[in-house]
């Protein structure tokens, strides 16, 4: 039973161990080479904790002490607008909603030559709630196809369309990383663009997309509550390349229609 118990403690520890290292590494050190030091310290000292404290559940009642004071500091980071973002991503949209009409500041609708070369172009939207037709959920696929992103289009009719996403804000010289993501290393925000923009930067791959069928009434809750929120909240931004799209026509049906956009030209 002892050697159970011990079992268990030292399992723990180290699992608590780990996780802590990598968010000294990431959230304290930012990264940086000299990071590794701080974090070999970090574990030197738990090693030899348990190795010179016995019995083993008072050095581990120590441990889940320093976890606890760590863990504090730790759900207190909060995200930051006063990064250096990578382009696509530095500046945020803005929504006012006035009565019946949503106005958007900052909709991004660039012009690609590539994925890095690109002219910024951001703009001004208005669009009024009883225009809203339907809603296009685009499902982004990439090799792997148990990977993918999704992306809500807005048909506001003449009004236009209107595409929303949660994406990775990055910072310069920022990849994405499943591990930093574990250590919020990696922020959200809401992008407002336009569906061409949108499209164009993701168009390497495969692009399922799936039409939502339902009445402009019941669109209308979804749309204002994003808009709500999107005026607060901070995004991602998923790296794909440029290329053209083309699309079936959207089909009136009880059932979600399914399109496929496919580069070409």
């Amino acid at each position: 039973m002892d050697f159970i118990v011990a079992t268990l403690i030292l399992a723990n520890a180290a699992a608590i161990m780990l996780w802590i290292s990598g968010a000294i590494y990431f959230d304290v050190c930012g990264g940086g080479r000299w990071g590794w030091l701080l974090v070999a310290a970090w574990a030197g000292g738990v090693i030899v904790l348990f190795a010179v404290w016995q019995p083993l559940w008072q050095p581990f009642l120590v441990f889940l002490c320093v976890t606890a004071i760590f863990l504090v500091w730790w759900f207190r980071q909060k995200p930051s607008h006063d990064r250096d973002w990578v382009p696509s991503s530095a500046v945020l949209p803005r929504a006012m909603r006035d009565g019946d009409m949503i106005t958007i500041d900052n909709v991004r609708n660039f012009d690609y030559r590539s994925l890095e070369d690109f002219t910024p172009r951001y703009e001004a939207r208005a669009y009024h709630l009883a225009n809203l037709n339907g809603v296009d959920v685009i499902f982004f696929v990439w090799e792997n196809p148990l990977l993918g992103h999704p992306a809500l289009v807005f048909d506001f009719g003449s009004d236009g369309r209107l595409c929303m996403s949660i994406e990775m804000r990055y910072r310069k010289g920022q990849d994405y990383s499943l591990l930093r993501g574990l250590y919020r290393q990696q922020e959200l925000i809401f992008l407002a663009a336009d569906e061409r923009d949108v499209i164009l930067r993701r168009t390497k791959y495969r692009m399922p997309i799936f039409t939502a069928s339902s009445s402009a009434q019941s669109n209308c809750g979804p749309c204002s509550s994003t808009m709500s929120k999107r005026s607060t909240i901070c995004s991602r931004s998923l790296a794909g390349t440029t290329s053209c799209a083309r699309t079936v026509p959207r089909r009136s049906t009880g059932f979600p229609a399914f399109r496929t956009a496919l580069t070409g030209g």
